[in-house]
């Protein structure tokens, strides 16, 4: 599936910006200066003639052909760390069956595993195993009613009018069998 370049974010370079880099390349302005006139910083020029400046092209960037491996980057399926390693995988599913979250996995990692770096993960990278993982994913086995991201139950919001916006908290089970009960039980009444 293509994507117009007009429909592309502006996180990505389009094919207009590339031709400017190269002709300014061609001219020999440096990687500051290109990117100051294309408004883009000075590191992602840098590293877009880094990624597209291979030994066979002699030293010339070209535009449509950076492009096209640039495309071809995007469309490439790429394996989360988590699935590459099967040991990290095991290790990050044993702290979250321990109800540890990922923030604490991570921080878990570099600490226990200095040398490791491949092993020192973003708490990100966990979150998207647990939700977007797929094959070889990760699952979080919480108990009924602790959903992901909610340590003390799913609280589910009920509006109390049809204004929009106007909504109150009704306590999960999960919450009441824990013993955190309404501010009623604490002397707290309204």
């Amino acid at each position: 599936m293509r994507v117009a370049d007009s429909a592309r974010s502006n996180r990505y370079l389009s094919l207009l910006e590339r031709q400017r880099i190269a002709t300014l390349r061609a001219q020999g302005v440096g990687v500051r200066e290109i990117a100051r006139r294309i408004e883009r910083a000075a590191s992602t020029v840098s590293r877009e003639l880094h990624r597209n400046l291979l030994r066979h092209d002699y030293n010339v960037y070209d535009a449509d052909l950076a492009h096209a491996r640039a495309r071809q980057r995007a469309r490439r399926v790429r394996r989360t760390r988590l699935i590459r390693d099967p040991e990290l995988r095991r290790l990050v599913q044993a702290k979250l069956e321990l109800e540890w979250s990922p923030e604490q996995i991570a921080a878990h990692l570099r600490i226990a595993h200095p040398d490791c770096r491949d092993w020192h993960l973003c708490h990100e990278t966990i979150h998207q195993g647990l939700y977007h993982g797929g094959k070889g994913g990760l699952s979080r086995n919480s108990p009924a009613g602790c959903g992901p991201g909610d340590r003390y139950g799913s609280d589910v919001a009920e509006p109390t009018s049809g204004r929009p916006g106007s909504s109150r908290r009704r306590r999960s089970s999960t919450a009441t069998r824990r013993g955190r009960g309404a501010r009623t039980d604490r002397g707290l009444g309204r």
